[in-house]
């Protein structure tokens, strides 16, 4: 049973002609009868008389009509409730890595000002995980930061180059020393994200090429934790400039003098098969 065919019968039933209802939907008035014979042998009975010019609706067209009429008019309502108003109510169920979530903070309050009747659920894990939840289906977006993923099955929504830089405290000896090494530099105590985590796998394959290995004291997918042991201590870190870049404003931390950065890729992925709902939408927005 189709939308049409009840909106055809309906009509029929109205103007008693399906002349008259042909010409009122624009159909023709073969199309009508097509329409209507469909139906009735769907519904297995007539639910119309045809006498001569007349056309009045049956006993079993009569006890059908209320509810093609019910059919019809649940149907306007269910439209009008989605499309009469500029207001979200719906779900996002948002991934992202834990060095992204102090940056998200502000962008998530934003959201929830604008849409306060969207139900938001954040999920922090890594990267791997990210995209295997994206492809399960357990998150819509994934907001991370990393090397530029190039997979069939996701769509790229947002991307902006970064990148990441060893940051120690702004006391720390070694911003006094002139052509800072990676030989002296890597006997300091570090303190990083943990291995295959993000960006720090790209620091290890790329002081790998160069001929070194990095042996940091303690690893730990918590960057606000790396961050509060980096202050006021001897201790050095490896972590993108946009986590440490409030910090470097402020005095508390300072680049080292080593001319030396990855390149990175904050990106906002979805997959590829699924519906870009509005609240979706509404977030990517936001990053653009």
């Amino acid at each position: 049973m189709e939308i049409n065919q009840l909106i055809t019968f309906v009509t029929i039933a109205k103007c008693q002609s399906f002349s008259k209802a042909a010409a009122k939907l624009d159909y023709s008035q073969a199309a009508v009868t097509i329409q209507i014979k469909n139906l009735e042998k769907e519904l297995q009975c007539q639910l119309f008389d045809r006498l001569g010019k007349q056309v009045s609706l049956t006993a079993r067209g009569s006890q059908f009509y209320p509810h093609a009429m019910q059919i019809l008019k649940d149907l306007a309502i269910a439209k009008e409730s989605i499309a009469s108003s500029d207001e979200l109510h719906g779900f996002l169920r948002l991934g992202t890595i834990d060095s992204l979530c102090a940056s998200l903070s502000h962008l998530l309050l934003h959201y929830h000002k604008q849409f306060p009747h969207v139900t938001m659920s954040i999920t922090t894990t890594s990267i791997d995980g990210l995209l295997m939840k994206l492809k399960q289906n357990e998150i819509d977006i994934a907001y991370l930061a990393d090397r530029q993923i190039e997979d069939i099955q996701l769509m790229k929504a947002f991307e902006k180059e970064e990148s990441a830089c060893f940051v120690c405290d702004v006391h720390h000896p070694l911003l006094q020393e002139k052509n800072l090494s990676f030989g002296r530099l890597l006997k300091e105590p570090l303190i990083l994200t943990e291995r295959n985590a993000s960006y720090r796998t790209l620091l290890d394959l790329d002081l790998q090429k160069k001929g070194y290995e990095v042996h940091p004291i303690i690893e730990s997918e918590n960057t606000d934790l790396i961050l509060s042991m980096i202050q006021n201590t001897q201790n050095i870190t490896f972590l993108p400039y946009y986590l440490i870049q409030p910090y470097i404003k402020d005095g508390t931390l300072a680049k080292l003098p080593l001319d030396y950065t990855i390149p990175i890729t904050r990106q906002l992925l979805y997959h590829k098969e699924k519906w870009v709902s509005p609240e979706m939408q509404a977030f990517i927005a936001l990053l653009d």
